[in-house]
C-alpha cells in the first residue's frame, strides 16, 4: 500500500511541471493536485491505523487516531476531527497515557469551539462539550505539572469558551491566570490575543476602566508586532467602548483607523460593521458639539468614576436610539450575546499542536 501511494504522490508532484504554466487548466490542476494529495495523506493515515490494529499495537493506534484528528482539523472538517480526537483520548485514558490524553482533550475542545462557530443551531451544545473537554485538559496538565506556558494556553482556550457561555467570572479568572503567565514568560503573541478577550469581558461587566486599559495594552503589543488585523480589531473595540462611555470624538479616531486597516485586509464584513459605528459616532459628535456637552477624557485615569455609567444617560443626551446603543457589542455587532473577539484570520495560541 505504501509503495502504491508513493507512486501516486510522485506522479501528482510532477503533474504541474509537465503541464506548464501556459496550459489553460494549470490553475485548476494545482487545486486538484492539492486535494488529491490531501486525500492520499488521509489514506496513508487510515492505512497506519489498520496496520496498528492488526499488530495489536495500542500506542501506534493511539498515534494514528490523533494524526487523523489533526489532519481533519487542518482541512477544516471539525466534525470528523472531533470524532477522531474523542477516540484518541479514550484510548490514551485506557492506556494510562495521561500526557497524551490531556493533549487530545485540548485538541478536542478546540475542534468543538470551531464546530460551534460553524453550526449556530448546535452552538450551545458544542460549547458545553468544549468546556468539559478543556476543563479536563486543564486538570490533567496541572496534575502532571506540565510547563507553565502549556497550562496557560489551555486556560486561555477554556476562558474563551466560558466567555461565550456567559460564565464571565470564571472566564476572567482563567484569562487573568493565562495573561500573568504569558507576561512573565514574555510570550507576546499569546499575551496580545489574551488582552482583547479580557477587555471584552470587562466591557460586558461594565468595568470600563479595566476594559480600556487592557485594550490599550493590546493595541501597543499589536503595533509592536506589526499585526494589522490585531490593530484593526482592537481599534474597533476601543471605538465601540468610547461610544458607550460618552467619547464620540475618541470613537471616531479609533474607528477610522480600524476601517483603514480593514480596507487594507479586504475585510468587507468588518468594514460594514465599522461604518455602522462611525455613523453613530458622527451623529453623537455633531449633536454633542451643537449642545455644548463636554465629552469624557480619553485618558484611562478618568475611567474609574464612570465605571458603571448607564449607556442610556449619554445616548439620550445625544439624541440617539437607546436600543441601538445597548446592542453595540465590543466589535460592532448589534447583539446582546457574548462571543470571542471577531478576527477572521485569528489563530489562537498553539491550536492542534
Amino acid at each position: 500500500m505504501s509503495d502504491l501511494l508513493t507512486a501516486y504522490e510522485t506522479g501528482l508532484s510532477l503533474l504541474p511541471k509537465r503541464l506548464g504554466h501556459s496550459h489553460p487548466h494549470y490553475t485548476e490542476a494545482l487545486t486538484l493536485q492539492a486535494r488529491l494529495l490531501e486525500n492520499l495523506a488521509r489514506v496513508r493515515l487510515y492505512s497506519d491505523l489498520e496496520m496498528a490494529r492488526r499488530a495489536g499495537d495500542l500506542a501506534a493506534q493511539e498515534a494514528a487516531l490523533g494524526n487523523l484528528g489533526r489532519a481533519y482539523a487542518a482541512q477544516g472538517d471539525f466534525r470528523q476531527a472531533v470524532e477522531w480526537y474523542e477516540r484518541a483520548s479514550t484510548l490514551a485514558r485506557e492506556r494510562g497515557d495521561r500526557q497524551a490524553e490531556a493533549i487530545y482533550l485540548q485538541n478536542l475542545g478546540l475542534a468543538l469551539l470551531r464546530l460551534a462557530d460553524a453550526k449556530p443551531d448546535q452552538r450551545q451544545s458544542h460549547l458545553s462539550r468544549a468546556a468539559d473537554s478543556l476543563r479536563q485538559a486543564v486538570e490533567l496538565f496541572d496534575a502532571l505539572n506540565t510547563p507553565p506556558l502549556q497550562r496557560a494556553r489551555v486556560r486561555y482556550h477554556l476562558g474563551r469558551c466560558y466567555g461565550q457561555l456567559g460564565r464571565w467570572r470564571e472566564a476572567i479568572a482563567l484569562l487573568e491566570q493565562a495573561r500573568e503567565t504569558f507576561s512573565r514568560h514574555k510570550a507576546r503573541p499569546e499575551l496580545a490575543h489574551t488582552l482583547p478577550e479580557l477587555g471584552q469581558l470587562y466591557h460586558q461587566r461594565q468595568d470600563f476602566e479595566s476594559a480600556y486599559l487592557y485594550l490599550k495594552d493590546a493595541l501597543r503589543l499589536f503595533r509592536r508586532m506589526k499585526d494589522t488585523d490585531g490593530i484593526a480589531v482592537t481599534q474597533e473595540a476601543l471605538g465601540n467602548l468610547a461610544l458607550q462611555t460618552a467619547r464620540p470624538a475618541e470613537a471616531l479616531a479609533s474607528l477610522q483607523e480600524a476601517r483603514q486597516h480593514y480596507a487594507t485586509l479586504k475585510r468587507s464584513e468588518r468594514i460594514r460593521a465599522v461604518d455602522d459605528l462611525l455613523r453613530v459616532a458622527r451623529q453623537a459628535h455633531q449633536v454633542w458639539a451643537g449642545k455644548g456637552v463636554a465629552q469624557g477624557s480619553a485618558r484611562g485615569a478618568e475611567y474609574p468614576g464612570r465605571r458603571h455609567r448607564p449607556v442610556a444617560a449619554w445616548t439620550e443626551a445625544a439624541g440617539l436610539s437607546i436600543d441601538r446603543a445597548l446592542h453595540l457589542s465590543l466589535t460592532g455587532h448589534f447583539r446582546t450575546d457574548v462571543g470571542s473577539v471577531q478576527r477572521e484570520h485569528h489563530v489562537a495560541p498553539h491550536e492542534h499542536r
